[in-house]
């Protein structure tokens, strides 16, 4: 499935619109297209009212994430990392982000890929991992330092700031502006 999802939110999507919803953020994966068709697709996500889009890579390790998530795992980093660039460039500044979880990956980890995101034009949400019951995880107790997280969190906040200024964090859009799960919005 080339588009992997779009296709099946469109009359979703456009419903919302149609009821001045003024806020649509989505969940995807990136779309399985040459560059010009997914500037292409990430253009007709935006005039169908799409407001902000969400690649999740959650894990950085490559044999990590196969191992993890056997479908999502094998498409790659690059993949991910082309899609928040492209799609930033089409929704602008603060309206793409991707989830990386600690306790999946090391906080070298977390470092590399918050910052290739960020270079991407994307937004990093660090959030923890938590084990659902009934999942082949649910016994996985991983060691998180939390305080090299929050280090992490801090200095990932002064790039952004940096990058986009303090404004930036006014307009974040779904997972990112509840803060229920990261840390990214600045008290």
């Amino acid at each position: 499935m080339p588009l992997r999802g779009y296709e099946v939110m469109v009359p979703y999507v456009r419903f919302l619109s149609e009821k001045d919803v003024s806020r649509i953020s989505l969940e995807l994966m990136p779309p399985d297209l040459g560059k010009y068709e997914t500037t292409e697709e990430f253009a007709r996500m935006k005039d169908d009212g799409v407001t902000s889009l969400q690649f999740n890579i959650e894990v950085w390790n490559k044999e990590k994430r196969a191992k993890i998530m056997p479908y999502k795992g094998n498409i790659p980093l690059e993949k991910y990392l082309e899609a928040i660039l492209l799609a930033s460039g089409i929704f602008g500044p603060g309206k793409i982000y991707s989830v990386l979880i600690a306790g999946l990956n090391n906080k070298e980890e977390l470092r590399e890929a918050s910052y290739k995101i960020i270079e991407s034009g994307g937004i990093p949400s660090i959030e923890i991992f938590r084990p659902l019951k009934g999942t082949l995880m649910e016994r996985y107790n991983p060691k998180i330092d939390y305080a090299s997280i929050l280090e992490l969190n801090r200095d990932v906040q002064k790039s952004l700031k940096e990058k986009y200024g303090q404004q930036i964090f006014n307009s974040l859009e779904g997972c990112l502006n509840c803060g229920g799960c990261n840390m990214i919005k600045p008290k």
